[in-house]
């Protein structure tokens, strides 16, 4: 069952204005969410409480909250800039950038990744429709209600961002609509396939925040026991002369198999290999096909999210005249 009905949505956010829309009041808006959260960490950290009671959903860490911020901070933004990038006698060369317009976003409701996809695709102009599942249902709707109230306390739509839910996302792609411009899949490979297979528009696709880990050795037991008991998306592939078996994971006969599996199956995202074997470790470095490969560390230590603002924008190049002075 849907929350929202997506045709609905969609007619809102075709006739948002976006002229009050500018760096000025974009900066202005994310340093205003940001007060507010914090602010609202109690209301939070209740509705959270909620969640992980009927269990759905993990402890939030505000942590992660801080530095997605911090990396927001660090992102250029586009909407409506216009760059000069040479000259010559007779032409100026820049580049415009404007919004793709409605982006459809389909993940499996990690609030991280709700709060920082909105923030993106707000410094890049566009709406958001948040596509999740029911996870963390209490703790995402209020970041949505916190969300929606910036926006209008700084004169702007709250329909910027709409999270609605489902358990079946294949079904909403089944309609042709023509008002989405974009379409984001965040989540595992399987998950972004059936995304893939059935959108009419151009997809988007990430693994991020979700992670391959494959155990050669057990170096440090209480480590990965860390590691795993983040109950993170994660696929663990282990070698099966360790002779350990973790519930969910994998056996296989060695790295040559866990670099198959992970790039047939994994999320291309962050990949981690745990061994004392440097040839094993150069191995897996130079095989596996994921953005972020780490060794004997966790795969989560650099989580940035690999889709950036200047992804999310239209890019035009506008050539004009060099008028001289006499």
């Amino acid at each position: 069952m849907l929350d929202n009905n997506l045709d609905t949505i969609i007619n809102k956010t075709y006739i948002i204005d976006k002229t009050p829309l500018n760096e000025e009041k974009i900066k202005k808006v994310i340093i205003s969410l940001k007060d507010s959260i914090i602010s609202s960490k109690e209301e939070i950290t209740a509705a959270n409480a909620i969640d992980i009671k009927n269990h759905n959903g993990n402890i939030i860490d505000f942590s992660i909250i801080e530095r997605i911020f911090k990396n927001i901070n660090n992102e250029k933004i586009y909407y409506g800039n216009v760059t000069t990038l040479k000259k010559d006698n007779n032409k100026y060369y820049g580049k415009q950038y404007f919004d793709k317009g409605n982006v459809l976003i389909f993940n499996t409701g990690n609030p991280y990744i709700i709060l920082e996809i909105f923030l993106k695709n707000f410094l890049a102009g566009n709406t958001s429709i948040i596509v999740t599942t029911n996870y963390a249902y209490g703790l995402n709707k209020l970041l949505e209600t916190i969300i929606k109230t910036v926006l209008e306390t700084n004169n702007l739509s709250p329909d910027f961002i709409n999270l609605l839910t489902t358990d079946a996302p294949e079904e909403l792609l089944k309609n042709n609509y023509a008002n989405i411009d974009l379409v984001i899949a965040l989540g595992n490979k399987s998950f972004q396939n059936k995304i893939t297979n059935y959108s009419k528009v151009p997809v988007l696709l990430s693994g991020y925040e979700t992670f391959d880990l494959y155990i050669d050795e057990m170096l440090d037991k209480t480590f990965l026991t860390k590691i795993i008991n983040l109950h993170l998306p994660m696929h663990v592939y282990i070698n099966k002369n360790l002779k350990i078996d973790l519930r969910g994971s994998m056996l296989v006969d060695g790295v040559e198999e866990a670099i198959m599996q992970i790039n047939y199956n994994g999320n291309g995202y962050s990949s981690a290999i745990f061994t004392s074997n440097d040839d094993n470790a150069a191995n897996f470095i130079s095989k596996v096909k994921s953005k972020i490969v780490t060794v004997n560390t966790s795969p989560t230590i650099e989580r940035l999210m690999d889709i950036q603002v200047k992804d999310l924008v239209l890019e035009k190049t506008v050539i004009y005249p060099n008028k001289k002075k006499n």
